[in-house]
């Protein structure tokens, strides 16, 4: 199954030894890929990643697809989960902000986040935590929101590992985030995510289960 339109996975396809090759569609292929498979799969309308790739299961015979994204989580990630969580005072529904994605241009300004924040503290009852990864560059903006917002906002980017910030969704109402990986994480939760997309397109990539926000 070539599930990678590229290029660089064109000529690693080219190792492995098959004697049916399955790629993409006609819309999808890229860089040559119907040159190096003998199956294309069928057409699919939905322009989401995940309906291409289950696409891929529809051609080897699977029938409907279940629609599953638990992840194991241990008894002690979700009692870590649920102390960093109890040091914000205030109660009430909880917003959560990832405000940061591994590129840039698809982040958000952080006076922005700060006037969303504000604005679901006192209009929504909301209390407000962020969440996100140890680098210098997400901790910079975690800290450049919080001197923008006159709420108090939890602050707990880089104190989770990816198992502890899942822990921290299964509590949370709502995650607003741009296109990065937390916002597909949470589909192993219930939270509903608002994904940012002025940078990508959300017919393709937004949060699978949250695609009308």
């Amino acid at each position: 199954l070539n599930m990678h339109a590229s290029w660089r996975a064109n000529v690693i396809a080219c190792l492995v030894r098959a004697n049916r090759r399955i790629g993409f569609d006609r819309r999808r292929a890229r860089d040559g890929q119907r040159l190096f498979v003998s199956q294309a799969i069928a057409p699919v309308a939905s322009r989401h990643v995940v309906d291409g790739f289950l696409a891929f299961a529809a051609a080897i015979g699977a029938s409907e697809p279940v629609m599953d994204w638990r992840v194991p989580i241990s008894a002690a990630d979700r009692d870590t989960a649920a102390m960093l969580l109890d040091s914000a005072a205030a109660r009430g529904p909880l917003l959560m902000i990832s405000p940061c994605s591994s590129h840039g241009m698809r982040n958000w300004q952080a006076t922005r986040y700060a006037g969303l924040a504000d604005h679901a503290a006192t209009h929504h009852g909301m209390r407000v935590v962020l969440v996100g990864g140890p680098s210098a560059g997400e901790q910079a903006m975690g800290q450049a929101i919080i001197a923008a917002a006159d709420c108090r906002i939890t602050n707990l980017i880089g104190q989770t590992s990816l198992k502890q910030l899942l822990a921290v969704f299964e509590q949370g109402d709502v995650l607003v985030t741009p296109d990065s990986g937390p916002a597909h994480m949470a589909n192993a939760t219930d939270i509903v995510t608002i994904s940012l997309h002025a940078a990508t397109d959300p017919r393709r990539s937004g949060a699978y289960r949250s695609r009308a926000w």
